[in-house]
């Protein structure tokens, strides 16, 4: 195991008035705050305590887990619900979790017919998110997959809005110095903080999540490519090269076999993180999702690209985000969405250092 636990609050994030920080104490569970008595003597005092007993009272049960993340480890593949949203923590009443794990057993083999219950899977449930401020709910989840990546556990996490990829990043780099990300979305997703509305906007919105990845993370910028781009502006300059964004007219122009190998070239040294915005599908493939925008990828590019990144043995972790399964009439969404999960389960199976 990595030496990497070495704080009652891993992971830390400024507090909704800027005067200090917010933690998670993994032992006792409670939120704290630089500002609080307690926090001082909490973050940064190393545990002390013997390994199986940190394992086993870390994130309690409290936290809406339905399994110890004692039973994690490097030989783990964890599925995991967030109900992330950039206003509140909570999506709808039936959580795009637990439709996609329901669907999962519709479909247990990848395009290549490799059965996904020849390998056990780990079902962490949904983690409940506290209510009080985005803030609250990024440090829960930054925790979260802080300890699942100190375990060299490979995690699926089923969102939620987009917002929430940045907590896991940071969480990632805050461990890993090679993180390639390939960044799957109909949007940019980086708009000019000068121009959101509000502070909080600037802080939590998913229209500039991966501009806050990138200046929070400057090393993975040359690590990362945006797949499947359509709604687009200058903005990406800021971070990208334009080799490092592949529109919908490059994937018609080149094909996807081709656009795979390519961003397989870029981060062939890299522990692959694969952000799939359901929205990057045509909404004649996948109508449920937050914010639709017609020309898309086919049903068919999106497994086959997420396949071809999977047989790198390079995707380290994933998530699926921006789905509105709770709304669905149909099962088309959420049975797409059950089919690229699990790609991606089969594909964290494969990871190979």
């Amino acid at each position: 195991m990595n030496e990497v636990l070495k704080y009652h609050a891993p992971y830390l994030e400024t507090d909704p008035l800027g005067r200090g920080l917010v933690g998670l104490d993994i032992i006792s569970g409670k939120l704290i705050s630089t500002r609080s008595t307690e926090a001082s003597e909490l973050l940064g005092q190393d545990f002390g305590r013997a390994q199986r007993e940190l394992l086993n009272q870390a994130l309690p049960e409290s936290l809406g887990l339905e399994k110890s993340l004692a039973t994690c480890n490097q030989e783990t593949v964890a599925i995991c619900g967030v109900p992330f949203s950039e206003n509140r923590a909570g999506l709808e009443p039936a959580s795009c979790y637990e439709i996609i794990v329901r669907q999962i057993s519709a479909c247990p083999i990848t395009i290549d017919n490799e059965r996904l219950a020849s390998f056990g899977i780990t079902k962490l449930g949904t983690l409940a998110l506290p209510q009080i401020d985005p803030v609250s709910a990024q440090v829960v989840l930054g925790t979260l997959a802080f300890l699942l990546s100190s375990f060299e556990t490979r995690t699926l996490y089923i969102g939620g809005k987009h917002a929430m990829t940045y907590p896991i990043l940071r969480a990632m780099r805050m461990l890993f110095n090679n993180i390639g990300l390939v960044w799957i979305d109909a949007h940019t997703d980086m708009y000019h903080y000068e121009q959101m509305s509000s502070h909080d906007a600037r802080r939590f919105s998913d229209a500039n999540v991966l501009a806050r990845i990138l200046e929070a993370n400057p090393s993975i910028a040359d690590k990362t490519v945006l797949v499947g781009t359509r709604v687009i502006s200058e903005e990406w300059s800021r971070f990208l090269r334009r080799e490092q964004v592949f529109t919908l007219y490059d994937i018609e122009r080149e094909g996807i076999t081709s656009v795979a190998a390519k961003i397989l070239e870029r981060l062939r040294k890299s522990r692959i993180y694969v952000s799939v915005d359901v929205d990057v599908v045509d909404p004649a493939f996948a109508p449920s999702v937050n914010t639709p925008v017609a020309g898309g990828l086919t049903s068919r590019e999106i497994l086959r690209l997420i396949n071809l990144l999977c047989k790198s043995e390079r995707v380290f972790s994933a998530d699926i985000v921006e789905m509105t399964l709770g709304k669905e009439s149909t099962n088309q969404t959420s049975l797409l969405g059950a089919r690229m999960a699990v790609e991606l389960l089969v594909g964290l199976r494969r990871f190979s250092e």
